[in-house]
């Protein structure tokens, strides 16, 4: 009788012990911000007839920056000011491409082809090579 009960006793602790192991809060393993995050700083905007022109300053580990991507939208009388941001167009630059140049802490864009008549509002996105990891969005701006 006492080795039964032991037994129930001993069976009743690993189902116990079981129960409580999966209990708590789990969630994926997120890279460590400071090690894996950056951020996009806009130093200059200029147009030039039909192109515009960006520095980017990276902050944080450039290489992780998987591709840049532009979002343009033309300022016309479907798209003003006060609107909110629907993009037109996207460009997308990823190192090695044509129309950018990676340097060590920045990234410098070239986007022709643009209606030199209109001013634009634009947008850039930032991806990063971890993909559990949202893409960096700088504010809409203006470039006349």
């Amino acid at each position: 009788m006492i080795k039964k009960n032991n037994l129930s006793c001993f069976i009743l602790f690993i189902c116990l012990a079981a129960i409580l192991c999966g209990c708590g809060r789990k969630k994926w393993p997120q890279p460590a911000e400071s090690e894996s995050h950056f951020r996009l700083v806009e130093t200059e905007a200029a147009r030039q007839g039909q192109c515009l022109h960006l520095n980017v300053l990276v902050r944080g580990p450039i290489e992780n920056l998987s591709h840049l991507v532009l979002e343009i939208a033309p300022m016309d009388e479907q798209n003003c000011a006060g609107c909110p941001f629907v993009p037109r167009a996207r460009f997308e630059y990823a190192p090695g491409s044509s129309g950018v140049r990676f340097s060590e802490n920045s990234a410098y864009i070239a986007q022709c082809g643009l209606d030199e008549n209109l001013p634009y509002r634009y947008r850039l996105l930032g991806y990063n090579v971890f993909d559990t990891i949202e893409p960096i969005i700088t504010p809409v701006r203006l470039a006349q």
